[in-house]
């Protein structure tokens, strides 16, 4: 049963946004808007003091929302439901619901901008991107991954339309789908879901093509994101069946063993005053720990000879040099520009690789090389190599969507002590603003995972304390 005009007014003067929120999900909305603006003056909100007990700008909002609708109901009648500004009356509509996160009735007023688009502009309209970009975000607010991709296939599908297949634009599309099917595949973290990395494996080859077809050289951002998604292919055990050597075995172990003593340490020291607290927040954290150990380990199995010969295992077991070969470009590439930056760059990542897959003495061998090359060319202030960075994966977790059910919101702000392989031997939370301790621990477990470049001190790796940094959730 509806409500009335009458309970729909108290309802809004009580809470006007969640009110809208229910509303939209049980259909009601444009009886809301009826109720708001056909009842008398004075119960429209007239009272200061409730008008203020609104989200910031959500009455002016409201106001907005109220003259779109109207707008468009006086066009159409006058103009029929083909008129150009039709589509512009409801775009703006669009944007006015998101902002009010009623993301259902946007995706509405979206559909309905869209198809007068087409119809005026034709199904290739480049006009047309804004409105899928917005139907994407929409369908991520709603997790609905599934029509979220879809919108963001349509996108690409859309560019290509005005682009050669070969033409560097299609670079940046290509590089978002590489992050989408990246960021699904560290959500949904399963046995399944190393199609995901197989897919972003595929985009980001065919990104690669197009530099080496335009001879571009690789930026930062494509190798980056090339490293974080290989080195995850190369973790993922499930996929393949290998023999570990005792030595392999006896590596992993001790490296759980600090991670969960480290999980442990940071929660105690951030819920000192909360017994309870720091045991929920620990538990979470080596439950999140041991489920991910499950599907990943360091052990540098590319160089196993007991793979099973398929294609999930030549994928997974060609990650190590599918990255060292394109380092190897990206250098050749920085010494054909002569570019100082892209020079120096690579070697770094580089050296970063070699860390990743625990070949210590070439990391430090190259970081070496790095620096004095930072220093001779007068860079060195630019890569700040006098103190720890991030490297991938994590390094470009802040560029991937959050696809999460059910997102962490807050923040933590941690303090770390850096050895001089980039790993972390002490951590603490500097500063935590989340009101779930379990949630806190399972980002502890992702934190401590964290590999960085270690801090540089005349030309070799040096151990930093007192690193501060905060946590991308």
């Amino acid at each position: 049963m509806k409500p009335s005009l009458l309970q729909l007014v108290e309802a809004l003067r009580g809470s006007a946004i969640n009110m809208m929120k229910r509303l939209n999900r049980e259909g009601y909305l444009t009886a809301m808007f009826l109720t708001i603006w056909l009842v008398p003056a004075s119960a429209q909100l007239a009272d200061q003091a409730e008008a203020q007990a609104l989200e910031p700008d959500s009455g002016q909002l409201l106001d907005q929302v109220y003259q779109l609708e109207q707008s468009i109901v006086q066009l159409e009648q006058r103009s029929g439901a083909f008129d150009p500004r039709m589509g512009e009356l409801s775009s703006t509509l669009a944007s006015r619901l998101a902002e009010l996160e009623l993301h259902e009735a946007a995706l509405d007023s979206i559909q309905r901008a869209d198809q007068n688009l087409k119809i005026n502009l034709g199904l290739y309209a480049p006009e047309r991107e804004p409105l899928l970009r917005m139907a994407f975000e929409q369908h991520i607010a709603l997790r609905d991954v599934e029509a979220a991709q879809a919108e963001l296939e349509h996108l690409v599908w859309l560019a290509a339309r005005s682009l050669d297949a070969m033409d560097a634009q299609y670079i940046p599309r290509l590089l978002e789908l590489a992050r989408w099917h990246f960021s699904r595949y560290l959500t949904e973290m399963n046995d399944e879901s190393l199609g995901q990395l197989e897919e972003a494996t595929g985009y980001l080859e065919d990104a690669r093509e197009i530099y080496q077809v335009n001879s571009l050289p690789y930026q930062m951002e494509f190798v980056d994101l090339y490293i974080a998604v290989n080195k995850a292919a190369s973790e993922f055990l499930p996929a393949v069946q290998y023999s570990q050597s005792s030595g392999q075995s006896s590596r992993f172990d001790r490296d759980r063993i600090r991670l969960e003593r480290l999980v442990g340490d940071v929660c105690d020291l951030g819920y000192s005053a909360d017994e309870e607290q720091a045991s929920r927040c620990e538990r979470a954290g080596e439950t999140q720990l041991r489920r991910r150990l499950q599907i990943s380990s360091e052990t540098n199995y590319y160089d196993s000879y007991d793979l099973d010969v398929n294609h999930t295992a030549l994928f997974v077991n060609r990650a190590y040099q599918r990255v060292r070969q394109v380092l190897e470009e990206a250098y050749n590439d920085s010494l054909k520009f002569e570019n100082p930056m892209l020079h120096v760059g690579s070697l770094l990542k580089t050296a970063d690789w070699f860390l990743l897959y625990g070949h210590e003495n070439n990391a430090r061998e190259v970081y070496g090389v790095a620096a004095e090359m930072a220093k001779t060319m007068g860079v060195e202030e630019i890569f700040a190599t006098d103190r720890p960075h991030p490297i991938p994966p994590q390094s470009v977790y802040s560029q991937l969507f959050d696809l999460a059910e059910q997102p962490a919101s807050g923040s933590i702000r941690v303090r770390a002590d850096i050895d001089a392989d980039g790993k972390i031997e002490s951590i603490s939370f500097v500063n935590i603003e989340m009101e779930d301790s379990a949630e806190a621990g399972r980002v502890a477990s992702q934190v401590i995972r964290t590999r960085f470049r270690p801090a540089l001190a005349n030309g070799q790796p040096v151990s930093f304390e007192g690193y501060e940094f905060n946590v991308h959730l």
